[in-house]
């Protein structure tokens, strides 16, 4: 069992990076279908806008609460995130709520988790089950579109793998909240099979920069497939049968440095993307977005955002 400081901290993280995942999921889904689909682009419009008040209320809870080493993982917000979503606006006309951003931006961390009371502890219990609602209806919401696509009922300038990652991330989220609800460790097992999914997300990345680069970029076409076939072996491995602690450890950091050197990748492309020098067939918050996955992936590995016991 979790102790409430530990269930307080972990729900906290969970529903920053998440919400904020999912609602940047909506604008690739709502920049990817064509006009005619009204009634599933109010949808997504909709969830968005639930996503913002749940997340609203999140770093309201968050405020004087959350932990500095969890805030300083960068994987809420980055300093490329505003950025980001004004370019955008301004590229795609799509309206965000940037003053979101600007909140979560000025969230006051703490060094040592504080006590909760019982009354933030029912206030969080409550959210992660609303929330669990939420990311289900979303989840039930991309496996139609998907399916959809599959049997060609729907066209969108996406692709089954995006929509697939989605569902993947989703699904992550829900079965974490349902964890921390019902206040159950995490086991090495469960981090094993985090580290494996990660890897594959890694991969996906790798092919979402070389599918939507401009074709005359081909220096980042190339450097994107060698990643996508670094995470490819990577993932190969965590997938081996009978993988001892020793060789778990040693694969952990292998992974690390990987993933530390995709990182610098995707940070000098959003880089080039702000500064108008770089073009994908995306809009700039997407990028932005999967750099959040880098870096939990990153800290997934370095411990952080599951010892937080250590800290409290």
């Amino acid at each position: 069992m979790i102790n409430d400081k530990v269930f307080i901290q972990q729900s906290l993280t969970d529903n920053l990076f998440y919400l904020r995942t999912i609602r940047e999921f909506t604008v690739t889904i709502e920049l990817s279908l064509p006009q005619k689909y009204q009634d599933s682009i109010h949808t997504t419009q909709d969830f968005r806008k639930r996503c913002d008040e749940y997340l609203r209320k999140t770093i309201q809870l968050a405020n004087n609460t959350l932990l500095t080493i969890l805030w300083d993982t960068r994987i809420f917000i980055t300093s490329y995130t505003l950025d980001c979503e004004k370019l955008t606006e301004k590229l795609f006309g799509v309206d965000l709520d940037t003053t979101l951003t600007e909140e979560e931006a000025s969230i006051t961390t703490v060094s040592q988790a504080p006590s909760p009371t019982e009354e933030q502890l029912d206030t969080i219990q409550k959210l992660n089950d609303d929330v669990i609602i939420l990311a289900t209806n979303f989840f039930d919401f991309v496996s139609s579109l998907l399916n959809n696509m599959l049997i060609q009922e729907i066209f969108s300038y996406s692709y089954p793998l995006f929509y697939n990652f989605m569902l993947r991330e989703i699904g992550l989220y829900i079965n974490d909240l349902k964890r921390l609800n019902e206040k159950t460790n995490i086991d090495p097992i469960f981090v094993l099979g985090y580290e494996s999914r990660y890897s594959l997300s890694m991969k996906n990345i790798a092919q979402f920069i070389g599918g939507l680069a401009d074709p005359s970029q081909e220096v980042i076409i190339q450097k994107a497939r060698e990643f996508e076939k670094k995470f490819d072996e990577l993932l190969s491995q965590f997938n081996e049968e009978n993988l001892d602690p020793t060789t778990q450890n040693e694969l952990s950091k292998k992974a690390l440095t990987t993933v530390q050197e995709f990182q610098e990748f995707l940070e000098m492309i959003i880089r080039r993307v702000i500064s108008k020098d770089l073009y994908f067939i995306v809009e700039p918050l997407f990028w932005d977005n999967q750099l959040t996955f880098i870096l939990y992936f990153k800290y997934l590995l370095q411990g952080v955002i599951y010892d937080v016991q250590e800290n409290t």
